[in-house]
């Protein structure tokens, strides 16, 4: 995967993070779901994705090029975090504890609100604190 348009991300990550807190608060427990195959997607396809696909096509042409680009190992690192934190809240609402399972799809998504908003990257720390090792 080449250098990454971190605007893609964050407009990725803004959307993400409404779909969860709407899901939250009018109780759609399907939600989590379409955030996890973006996301999912985005990972596995990475260029040939069909959301990163969309952006090329009809967003990116009408905004022009970015100014820099980044790279796409923190990128992919904070999608696997928040895909983690969507897996273990699926898998602690299966075991029957709705709101554990309410409170880490929360969690997700306010690591996705402050990816969006550019304040804090979870995943891109967590990268960065790894490739010192």
């Amino acid at each position: 995967m080449s250098a990454v348009d971190l605007r893609f991300h964050r407009v990725e990550q803004g959307v993400s993070s409404v779909l969860l807190l709407a899901g939250y608060v009018f109780g759609w427990w399907w939600a989590p779901i379409p955030v996890a195959l973006l996301i999912l997607g985005d990972l596995v396809l990475g260029d040939r994705g069909p959301a990163l696909r969309c952006w090329h096509r009809f967003v990116a042409p009408r905004i022009g090029p970015p100014n820099t680009l980044e790279e796409p190992a923190p990128v992919r690192m904070h999608g696997l975090v928040v895909l983690a934190l969507l897996a273990l809240a699926a898998v602690v609402g299966s075991l029957g504890l709705g709101d554990i399972a309410d409170l880490v799809t929360i969690i997700a998504a306010i690591v996705c609100a402050l990816a969006a908003v550019g304040l804090f990257c979870v995943g891109c720390e967590l990268y960065q604190r790894l490739a010192r090792r």
